[in-house]
């Protein structure tokens, strides 16, 4: 497992500082193949970024987020995922999107839903399936940092095992 990260949002700014984050602190957030770009063309909204950070607009919902996150974890080591929440969008149905894309691809994923009470049940959901809900992108990235730091410390230890 390598340090590219991908980051999955709905908000281009939250998006963008946690890129900046991860960046500062030794992660790769590269940008995505041309192939990845096209597969997910036909899945997201016509507004979306599919760059990296991925912004898929507040347009998107469970299918938007299943896509993107599953076709970015097919070519990153980890993601973050971010919903800037309003009171019209289903934070749980992009949660349950979230979810089964990581249960699928089985790599890290940390998230960032942010708005407090409209995303209360949402939140609850993630830390239920084993998902890391943090306050901001920027945690995100960090606790990624330290994961990835972890795994670079276990593979200098010759026969080291603490899985």
């Amino acid at each position: 497992m390598g340090n590219r990260v991908a980051i999955v949002t709905n908000s281009g700014g939250p998006g963008i500082l946690a890129a900046d984050k991860a960046e500062r602190l030794g992660l790769e957030v590269a940008p995505p193949p041309p192939s990845l770009k096209k597969s997910l063309e036909s899945h997201v909204s016509p507004h979306a970024s599919l760059e990296n950070p991925f912004d898929l607009t507040v347009e998107s919902g469970y299918q938007e987020y299943r896509m993107a996150l599953e076709g970015a974890l097919s070519e990153y080591d980890a993601a973050i995922v971010i919903n800037v929440a309003t009171p019209y969008l289903d934070s749980i149905a992009i949660a349950r999107g979230v979810i089964d894309a990581a249960r699928a691809i089985r790599k890290p994923v940390v998230t960032n839903f942010m708005a407090g009470r409209i995303v209360r049940e949402a939140v609850q959901l993630l830390e239920k399936e084993g998902l890391l809900n943090l306050a901001t992108g920027e945690r995100c990235a960090f606790v990624l940092s330290k994961l990835f730091e972890r795994k670079r410390l276990l593979e200098r230890i010759p026969f080291a095992s603490f899985d």
